[in-house]
């Protein structure tokens, strides 16, 4: 069994999430069940520290939803306007995630330029249309706390800021209940009911319940959250959005409006996640099958247990000690993913958290084994019809031998593949990687897109299994158009100088396996003229 496992390997710089970085990174936000959507308008909305502390501190899994992409603002870098600017400001807002370790996720509404109110909004946005958008990310992502960006009153200004806060309490009911949007119901998008409901407090702080110490200084990365929250911010360069990035205490301040969990007005809280129970074991509480319960709090008790040693044996960066225990954490894992399929229905929550673990998983667990993947293509810029060569490189840089059982390319259906070299061949059986071997093992294969498929730019973009951008379905209009819970568009700008485009990774230490897989970038759908 494999699964994707991050970014391809680094090309130039020294790049923090390799190494033992990623690997204490992946390590906080395993064994632990934490999820935040953050909800606003425009692309720079977003409370980029909140998401920094989140992703970076808590290791939680948080996301960012805006509305739009933008079009309708101002350029301080280009000539790009409306649709033109919405893909700069689109780069720019993955730009910013790679930063703070967030997701980021769309929905269909075009920017249309400013507007005074939520009702002269309303004009141009259909509102079950992008309600039922927003219900269908909340559905997918399935977070515990949503936090929306703006109050839903004229307070907000912008008539768009106004209409995301109002959409962002409505989706916080309407995810939950069943005869809202059955069409994604139907078609496998379960309903959610997220626990608590808060929204910034950016002026007035006065009305505050809850205090983030934003400023926090983290070993790990040399860095303050806030520090690395403004490099983040600074990726809006159209916007001129640059920042410094200060030292020192820094807040940000949270109102809660409702909880599912306690008190709408909790005064006393210290932490987004009070009252939230985040550990895997209390979800095991809703299974009524006494034996499958058991065996399952068994397995996770181990899984935790091991990952505990992992951590220990990280901090004193023992590697070998680091990847046993994260291997046995591995199988203990996908025990418990056996037997959480036997329950049916009633453990598919189960199955999603386990499945987010058991990917975070594997990526810490080849990263500490030093084992690192490499594709490119021979081509910037792909066309349909155009043929693009790819070549992998698999090296094995850490101190056990792994062993390698294949080496494929994923594509959408209907792009053939050929393979064009082998060096070493491909091997009819396992083949061992010594251990810091001077040799990596090179494929190349030969991609044929066929000339009807949508234009792709392999070396404009890159993905990462747990960050990967994701829009709902491109059908427009009707408030029940979405036919899953969103559709993955990734895009992922280069950080360093590889022509990986739209490459996925996927390594696996345990039964030895390294894949590539090539993602299919979805169409941008603009304008959309009913929205």
């Amino acid at each position: 069994m494999s699964a994707p496992t991050g970014d391809l390997a680094a090309q130039g710089a020294v790049d923090p999430e390799h190494g033992i970085v990623a690997v204490g990174r992946l390590l906080r936000g395993l064994g632990s069940v934490k999820r935040v959507l953050v909800i606003g308008a425009h692309p720079d909305d977003e409370d980029t520290a909140l998401l920094t502390w989140l992703e970076r501190g808590l290791g939680a899994d948080a996301a960012y939803l805006a509305l739009n992409r933008g079009e309708g603002g101002q350029n301080l870098i280009g000539p790009e306007l409306g649709v033109g600017l919405g893909l700069v400001r689109t780069g720019e807002l993955v730009a910013a995630r790679n930063l703070d370790g967030a997701e980021q996720f769309f929905t269909r509404a075009y920017d249309f330029g400013y507007s005074k109110s939520s009702e002269e909004t309303f004009k141009f946005w259909s509102r079950d249309s992008l309600l039922a958008d927003v219900v269908a990310i909340v559905r997918e992502f399935r977070p515990q706390v949503i936090v929306s960006v703006f109050s839903g009153t004229p307070r907000d200004g912008h008539g768009q800021h106004q209409v995301a806060g109002i959409l962002a309490h409505a989706a916080f009911d309407a995810a939950a209940d069943v005869d809202v949007f059955p069409a994604q119901i139907e078609a496998g998008c379960a309903p959610w009911q997220a626990l608590k409901l808060y929204r910034s407090v950016r002026f007035g702080r006065g009305t505050a319940t809850l205090t983030v110490e934003t400023g926090t200084f983290d070993a790990l990365y040399g860095r303050s959250y806030h520090q690395i929250a403004m490099a983040s911010r600074s990726q809006h360069r159209s916007q001129d959005m640059g920042r410094i990035e200060p030292l020192g205490p820094r807040q940000t301040a949270l109102q809660l409006v409702t909880s599912r969990v306690g008190s709408d007005s909790e005064a006393d809280e210290s932490s987004i996640f009070d009252g939230v129970d985040t550990t895997l074991v209390g979800m095991l509480s809703p299974i009524s099958a006494t034996g499958t319960r058991a065996a399952l709090a068994e397995a996770l008790t181990a899984y935790r247990s091991h990952l505990l040693r992992a951590r220990e044996g990280l901090g004193q960066w023992a590697s070998s000690s680091t990847v046993a225990h994260l291997a046995v954490a591995l199988t203990s894992l996908r025990r418990a993913l056996e037997l959480s399929e036997s329950l049916g229905v009633d453990g598919g929550d189960l199955r999603f958290v386990l499945g987010k673990q058991e990917t975070r998983l594997e990526s810490a667990l080849a990263e500490a084994a030093g084992v690192i993947v490499d594709a490119f293509t021979d081509d910037d810029l792909a066309v349909p019809g155009q043929s693009v060569e790819v070549e992998v490189q698999i090296w094995n840089g850490g101190d056990e031998e792994v062993s390698l059982h294949s080496v494929a390319l994923r594509t959408p259906e209907g792009w053939p593949i050929e393979s064009v070299e082998s060096s070493p061949p491909p091997p009819s059986r396992p083949r061992e990687l010594p251990h810091k071997t001077s040799r990596s093992r090179v494929d190349r294969a030969q991609i044929d897109p066929p000339a009807h498929s949508a234009p792709a730019n392999p070396g404009g973009e890159r993905v990462q299994h747990d960050r990967a951008i994701r829009q709902p379905s491109t059908q427009t209009h009707g408030s029940e158009s979405l036919g899953s819970c969103a559709q993955k568009l990734p895009q992922r700008p280069l950080r360093r100088q590889n022509k990986a485009v739209g490459l996925q990774n996927t390594r696996n230490l345990e039964d030895g396996s390294a894949n590539i897989h090539v993602l299919h970038r979805a169409e941008q759908d603009y304008p959309i003229e009913a929205l």
